[in-house]
């Protein structure tokens, strides 16, 4: 359950602007490129993640056809945490999505600003 809370997390932490970025050269480029560049790594990060999503939910739809247990004492279905962290995965690509979204509506670099001191 420990990589389910992580991945529920990362949708919340991409908005609140909580991963780890590289603004070091991104801040100092012209607006337009760095719209570019933002632009090509979210649609990157969609492609990435998006795979990562569905091949997750094939592992969850695999291990509920074979249905597999966790082993140790108390043996839990593997579909549980797996379908929590595919939940997040998706939740994390819909944020990504939206992130997308708000770049090309506003115009404006949405994750390369620098930081507010």
């Amino acid at each position: 359950m420990l990589a389910g809370a992580t991945f529920l997390a990362l949708a919340h932490t991409l908005r609140a602007g909580g991963h780890i970025r590289v603004n070091l050269v991104t801040s100092r480029l012209p607006i337009r490129v760095q719209l570019i560049a933002e632009a090509f790594a979210l649609l990157a990060a969609i492609a990435l993640v998006g795979y990562a999503a569905w091949f997750m939910g094939g592992l969850v739809r695999e291990s509920v056809h074979y249905g597999d247990v966790s082993t140790g004492i108390v043996p839990v279905a593997l579909w549980i945490p797996q379908g929590v962290a595919t939940f997040g995965i998706t939740l994390l690509l819909v944020s990504i999505i939206h992130t997308f979204v708000d770049l090309l509506r506003t115009g404006k670099p949405v994750l390369s600003t620098p930081d507010e001191v």
